[in-house]
């Protein structure tokens, strides 16, 4: 299944860790109703997604903020180097698209 957030098209929502992938990407956390109502609650990148939401250092911000469904979405790189793949300039865009309330970059 895919979620669009703000034009980009992520895998999920994922409810659970053990379905994401241990390879490079953004993700974004969410408060989740349904496919079309939900709230970004954060925003990242990592080299490894699924260690990294794992041991993240803002998930009692994530829990504070939470009303519904706790979700992740992911939009995994490439896993060789592509220089016209900039997960940083990614997150930077959906992080003043949605303006998260946790975390700042």
């Amino acid at each position: 299944m895919n979620i669009k957030i703000n034009g980009f098209t992520f895998e999920g929502p994922y409810f659970d860790t053990l379905f994401l992938r241990e390879w490079p990407g953004v993700y974004a956390v969410l408060d989740f109703n349904s496919i079309n109502d939900f709230i970004v609650l954060d925003v990242g990148e990592s080299d490894n997604i699924k260690r990294r939401i794992e041991t993240h250092d803002r998930c009692t911000c994530w829990h504070r903020h939470l009303k519904r469904k706790l979700a992740y979405a992911v939009l995994y790189g490439p896993l060789i180097y592509d220089p016209n793949w900039d997960r940083s300039a990614i997150e930077k865009k959906l992080r003043e698209l949605t303006n998260p309330p946790c975390g700042e970059r």
